[in-house]
C-alpha cells in the first residue's frame, strides 16, 4: 500500500502545496517532526483509506501545535563559496552529492548555483530545515554518516573550495505564513 487517501487525494499531490519538492522529502520531514511516517500516523489516528478526513496539511499543523505550541520558524542556510574556477566540474559533483544528503536528514535542498556570467569563482547553495534544532541535528548526524564523511573528504582532498560563508535566513511567504 503506497499511502492512504486524504479526501480522496494522494499525499503525493499535496506535497507541492506545502512547499516540498517530493513526497519523500515531505515524508522525511514529517517523520522527524511527528515521529512516525505519514501513513502510520494516519492509521494510528483512526483514518482508513478512502475515508473523508481533514486535509493532511491541516492535520499535521494541528498535531504539531499539540506537541509544539510555539513552533520554531523554518531556517534556510545560505552558503557562498569561493571556488577554484579550474575545478568547476569537481565542485559540481560535490554539490550533486550533498543535495540528497541534506534531504536524507530532513532538509529541503534548493540547489547549488554555479558561475555563469560575471565572477568565475563564486558559487552558492541554499537549503531549508524545519527549525534551527533540526539543522543542528543534521550537522551532528552528518559528522558520523559515511556518505557525508566521503563528501567532506572529497572537498578536502581536491581543495576546490577556497573558502565559504554560511548565513541563516528566515523565509517570508506573505499571507501564507499566517
Amino acid at each position: 500500500m503506497l499511502a492512504p487517501t486524504i479526501n480522496r487525494v494522494q499525499p503525493a499531490s499535496t506535497t507541492g502545496a506545502v512547499c516540498y519538492s517530493s513526497q519523500a522529502s515531505f515524508s522525511r520531514t514529517f517523520l522527524n517532526v511527528v515521529g512516525l511516517p505519514p501513513a502510520e500516523w494516519l492509521k494510528r489516528d483512526g483514518c482508513e483509506t478512502g475515508e473523508d478526513v481533514p486535509p493532511l496539511t491541516a492535520r499535521v499543523v494541528q498535531s504539531a501545535e499539540n506537541f509544539y505550541p510555539k513552533r520554531a520558524p523554518m531556517i534556510t542556510c545560505y552558503l557562498k563559496y569561493v571556488i577554484d574556477p579550474y575545478q568547476l566540474e569537481a565542485f559540481e559533483h560535490y554539490g550533486k552529492l550533498w543535495i540528497p544528503l541534506v534531504e536524507k536528514f530532513g532538509g529541503q535542498h534548493h540547489g547549488y548555483f554555479l558561475p555563469s556570467e560575471g565572477a568565475n569563482n563564486i558559487a552558492m547553495a541554499m537549503f531549508t530545515f524545519p527549525s534551527l534544532a533540526a539543522y543542528e541535528s543534521y550537522r551532528q548526524q552528518s559528522m558520523s554518516d559515511p556518505e557525508c564523511i566521503a563528501a567532506f573528504k572529497l572537498a578536502e582532498d581536491k581543495k576546490f573550495i577556497l573558502n565559504y560563508e554560511r548565513s541563516f535566513l528566515r523565509p517570508v511567504f506573505g499571507d501564507r505564513d499566517r
